[in-house]
């Protein structure tokens, strides 16, 4: 039995130890490829719909709340939650075999490779990218949390005295580990670490399981039910509730079919690559969540400065006014992001709908009176129903220019976008060779990256392709 054999079954042991049920018709299945990674699949029996396949009791799950750093968290006032767990994971993992969770921590691995942890070079591969988009190469903001919180920790308490060990190389790491698997549990443990539930993979799609909590305990004592916060009792007094929830269960659910011998997925969300290589370290070939964005520049250079003034300034006004007739091209959470952060290219290489919407505007004629703008979005209402049907329909021939000039200010943005790139020559088709022809040569990260730019320049391409149609129907 190799180290590695050895330290999973030390894990399955103590998750049989602590008595967390895990089903008996999945199994723990090593990576061969990824030394410390380790993937769950059912057996030749796989448990049914709506079968539970993990319960584990609230008290087993690795946050402050449940170490012995709960104390000195509370006392450097560290608020910020995903701090305190970082700082609590850190803490156990340096333990060793002194810490309750040891065989858990054991499985983990040392970190997660995202962009953050690579080399320049490395990080230069993903220039131009989303996951530079959203910062996911930039570690400023690690900094700022090793400099006020971290390290004042490190060098005021003797739980962290070990400086060889605690250092930044350390805390980015554990980081990496700990902000790409917690789980939120409810108000009494914001963010933990479940052990076994962090073992599941991702996907996009449809999930084999879910995750279930109940939220909605008492943010004091982590119960049920209790008078904590009854004014009859006052905040002084003892907790008054019920044994029975004292370990209130954090469980999966199997909530699709799962067939024999199948891996058994989690999703963490409708991510594209962006969000799941600046987080989890991985990205996936055709994530059907990926988009492309345009900077809102690259089309404010085409128009003049009263048409860039209304968008900026009434944009949310304009859209909400025009998207009334086609309620269902809009996503009911879009207003939650900045106007200008929704112009993008989706995976099917259409323009989002506020991007053609800011199309429209900056080319469609137009005279508005003080903030009434009936006038203009009556106008930009009849072109996009017209973009809409024109694959089907003919385009009215008044209407061409307009449409024409629209997509073509559509398409120097795109050359502006992909000029962004490291390599600009490499089309998507080069990477998906060197992807499928050349992957054992390839290090992880490369591939990573790789898969990033194939995808970002296909919906780019899908895009084009669009923009070309158009201005055909338009000749």
């Amino acid at each position: 039995m190799n180290d590695h054999d050895s330290t999973l079954s030390k894990f399955i042991s103590w998750l049989q130890r602590n008595k967390i049920f895990i089903h008996p018709q999945i199994k723990l299945v090593q990576d061969d490829e990824n030394n410390k990674r380790i993937s769950v699949y059912a057996t030749v029996t796989p448990p049914e719909l709506n079968q539970i396949i993990l319960k584990i009791p609230k008290s087993l799950v690795l946050c402050p709340r449940n170490s012995d750093i709960a104390y000195l968290l509370d006392s450097f006032k560290i608020k910020k939650e995903i701090v305190r767990l970082c700082l609590t994971f850190m803490y156990e993992k340096a333990r060793g075999r002194e810490s309750f969770w040891s065989e858990y921590v054991d499985v983990l691995p040392d970190f997660e490779r995202i962009p953050r942890l690579w080399r320049d070079q490395e990080k230069e591969l993903l220039k131009g990218t989303e996951v530079a988009a959203i910062r996911g190469l930039d570690e400023t903001d690690l900094l700022k949390t090793w400099e006020k919180f971290i390290q004042p920790v490190f060098n005021s308490c003797r739980l962290f005295s070990n400086t060889a060990l605690f250092n930044y190389t350390f805390f980015i790491k554990c980081m990496s580990v700990v902000y790409s698997r917690c789980f939120e549990i409810d108000e009494y443990r914001p963010l933990a670490l479940v052990p076994f539930a962090d073992l599941l993979n991702h996907t996009c799609f449809e999930e084999t399981v879910h995750f279930v909590t109940c939220f909605d305990v008492c943010g004091e004592c982590g119960r049920l039910s209790c008078h904590c916060n009854d004014k009859k009792h006052g905040s002084d007094d003892p907790c008054i509730n019920d044994d029975t929830d004292l370990d209130d269960p954090c469980e999966m659910v199997v909530v699709t079919r799962v067939e024999p011998h199948s891996e058994i997925l989690n999703t963490y969300g409708d991510l594209g690559n962006d969000v799941l290589v600046s987080r989890y370290g991985f990205a996936i070939p055709d994530n059907p969540h990926d988009t492309v964005s345009i900077l809102p520049a690259d089309i404010f250079s085409q128009i003049n400065g009263d048409r860039k003034s209304l968008w900026t300034r009434h944009g949310n006004n304009i859209i909400t006014a025009v998207v009334k007739d086609f309620p269902s091209l809009l996503p009911t959470n879009t207003q939650e992001f900045p106007l200008n952060d929704r112009l993008n290219i989706k995976f099917n290489g259409e323009p989002s709908f506020e991007l053609v919407c800011l199309l429209f505007l900056s080319t469609v004629e137009y005279s508005c009176s003080g903030t009434d703008y009936t006038p203009l979005t009556k106008t930009m209402r009849s072109f996009i129903q017209i973009y809409l049907d024109i694959r089907s329909s003919t385009v009215p021939p008044l209407c061409r220019p307009i449409l024409h000039s629209a997509f073509k200010k559509l398409l120097k943005c795109l050359d502006d976008r992909g000029s962004r790139y490291l390599d600009t020559s490499l089309t998507w088709h080069d990477y998906d060779y060197l992807l499928v022809n050349a992957s054992f040569t390839l290090d992880y990260n490369k591939r990573i990256a790789f898969t990033v730019l194939r995808n970002e320049k296909k919906i780019l391409e899908k895009c084009r392709d669009l923009c070309n149609f158009i201005q055909s129907r338009c000749e």
